[in-house]
């Protein structure tokens, strides 16, 4: 998880839709993983969450060119234009996969796309779902990760999830803050993604007793 921001919360459904649009297509499994289809797009009072298109690579690459945002991610980022486009593509085919990805996250006054964000498994294997995301740092300090973190937390537990983490460097204060505006608890320090990858944060949150925090 490397979201930077702060406050906000709450899902609104779109206009002439419902609440129903939140419910999965299905549960089903794929090589002995659960996949839960998570059904998007997701509408906050700013942002609009949906899955990634290739057009979104260059406003994509404005995030991931930012290498002192990206500092605390674990795995590497696109370099440059044409690895952006191949990095969009397989979130995109993770989401026919999985039913779960990382998203694209659009400003709805503008159409722009701000960053990415979403639910996905933490390592190759299945297991854990992890909410995490990157927003453009004119986004950072004004409630949006906030905004879209509590969102995507309230669809996972809507799709069937029962508990999702959030996994975040020591050293990235921002992405702490976050998670316990969102109301996850801190669960552990370990080498969560293994030996030589660092030590990392991990934090939780059940559907059984986890509530928006108060907009």
């Amino acid at each position: 998880m490397s979201f930077p921001g702060e406050r906000r919360a709450g899902i609104l459904v779109a206009p002439g839709s419902s609440p129903a649009n939140l419910l999965p297509d299905g549960v089903h499994t794929t090589k002995g993983t659960l996949v839960v289809t998570v059904r998007l797009p997701i509408v906050t009072e700013r942002f609009l969450i949906r899955p990634m298109q290739p057009q979104d690579t260059a406003d994509l690459f404005e995030v991931y060119r930012d290498a002192e945002g990206l500092r605390h991610l674990h795995r590497e980022v696109p370099t440059s234009l044409e690895s952006a486009g191949a990095w969009v593509r397989a979130k995109m085919e993770r989401h026919e996969r999985d039913g779960l990805s990382l998203w694209s996250v659009v400003q709805r006054r503008t159409g722009v796309v701000v960053g990415d964000a979403g639910l996905q498994y933490e390592r190759d294997d299945g297991g854990d779902v992890g909410l995490g995301g990157r927003l453009n740092r004119r986004y950072w300090h004004q409630g949006c990760a906030t905004e879209v973190g509590a969102a995507l937390l309230a669809a996972g537990f809507d799709a069937g999830l029962t508990r999702i983490i959030a996994v975040t460097r020591p050293a990235n204060q921002p992405a702490m803050d976050v998670c316990d505006r969102l109301g996850m608890a801190f669960v552990q320090r370990s080498d969560y993604f293994g030996e030589g990858k660092g030590e990392w944060l991990v934090y939780e949150a059940f559907a059984s007793c986890w509530s928006a925090p108060p907009s």
